[in-house]
């Protein structure tokens, strides 16, 4: 096999993510419209009944923007306040070229708490 000179394979150099994830059997099927305004749906339920820290909030803001325009650059991610929030916003554009799933994207596993529980049918429990 050949190396390049910092002893990679060419084929699965850490810039080639698209052809790593084919080594490893880890790009999946690009979503349809259909799977990504589910997806999106999933994200605004996720924005509007969950607590969540701002910094993730942002992300999913950005997420679901992303997937509205059907972006496939990182643009405007570097705007997002922390290092997690990037990621978590990156995975938005990970997502629409196949290379991770729904679930992943929307599995943020924090401490989410439900909001809104004490407004059903406009009564405080």
């Amino acid at each position: 096999m050949e190396k390049d000179k910092t002893g990679h394979d060419p084929a699965i150099s850490p810039g080639n993510f698209k052809e790593y994830g084919r080594h490893l059997r880890m790009l999946f099927p690009k979503p349809s419209d259909t799977d990504i305004d589910a997806t999106v749906i999933t994200i605004v339920f996720m924005l509007k009944f969950y607590i969540m820290p701002p910094d993730i909030e942002s992300a999913y803001r950005m997420a679901a923007r992303i997937l509205r325009d059907r972006r496939r650059d990182y643009a405007g991610i570097g705007s997002l306040p922390t290092v997690r929030s990037r990621a978590l916003a990156m995975l938005a554009v990970d997502y629409m070229d196949g290379l991770c799933t729904r679930e992943t994207l929307c599995g943020w596993k924090g401490q989410l708490t439900l909001r809104n529980l004490k407004r059903r049918n406009g009564k405080e429990d």
